[in-house]
Order: structure tokens, then C-alpha cells, then sequence
């Protein structure tokens, strides 16, 4: 399970002061193409004054606003890590299946093929404490 905490959660309140400038800015920005078009008529105001477009603008604005809660993320300091619960073990139910005919005694494998799979049944024991295991042969 991941646990998602902050080491300064108390910086969250920062938040309303990201809010508090960005509305700030669009004020600003609003102010302020009403105060040029008191003092420079519409047509000067093409020919003089260079100004982005007004989405633009707010794009700035909002992109600004957008970097200051990131930084007020990385001031709460996200931390996470992983939390390991016990569970109880459940056990399992296995069924070995042997071949032990004729064809097991070749000897293409050390010592022969019974052998060699009669060692891996005990070595599978091994991890299997508290399970339940059987064994058919055939």
C-alpha cells in the first residue's frame, strides 16, 4: 500500500494567497487596458502600443498561477514510501504429479530422470511448510 503524506501540510493555505495574486493580475490586466484607452484613442493605440492579445494575456497569467501552486506542493513536501501490512498466511493445496515408469530411469540427466525429480520434489517441499501437498503417481 503507498502512503501519500506532507511533511508541511500547513503551507496548503498558501494556496489562498496564489488565488488572492492571480486575481490580482487579471485586475491588473483589466485596470490596465482601460486606463490606456482613456488616454490614447483606438486607433493611436494600434499604431503606437504593441500588446499581446488579451487570451494571451490570461494564459500568462494563468500559467503563473499554475507554477505558484506547484511551488506551494513542493513547500507542503509530498513524502511517500510504502506501508507493509501482515497478512495471515493462507495455505495452498498442491498435487505433485511423478512419472515412474520405465522411461524415468534414463540416464540423459545425472544421476537418472526418477532420481533427479524425486530431489526437486524435495527441495519444492522445502518452501511448502504448512501447506498442504500430495503426491500422484503414475
Amino acid at each position: 500500500m503507498i502512503d501519500l503524506h506532507f511533511a508541511q501540510p500547513q503551507w496548503i493555505h498558501a494556496i489562498w494567497l496564489v488565488i488572492g495574486l492571480v486575481s490580482v493580475l487579471v485586475w491588473f490586466d483589466h485596470r490596465g487596458s482601460r486606463g490606456l484607452d482613456k488616454f490614447v484613442s483606438a486607433t493611436m493605440q494600434k499604431r503606437l502600443v504593441r500588446r499581446p492579445r488579451r487570451s494571451r494575456r490570461l494564459l500568462r497569467v494563468a500559467f503563473l498561477g499554475l507554477s505558484a501552486i506547484f511551488l506551494v506542493l513542493a513547500l507542503m513536501q509530498p513524502q511517500s514510501g510504502f506501508h507493509y501490512v501482515q497478512t495471515p498466511r493462507v495455505g495452498a493445496q498442491v498435487m505433485v504429479c511423478l512419472d515412474v515408469s520405465k522411461s524415468m530411469l534414463a540416464q540423459d540427466v545425472a544421476p537418472n530422470r526418477l532420481e533427479r525429480a524425486k530431489a526437486e520434489i524435495r527441495d519444492l517441499l522445502t518452501f511448502m511448510d504448512g501447506d498442504h501437498v500430495g503426491l500422484i503417481t503414475f
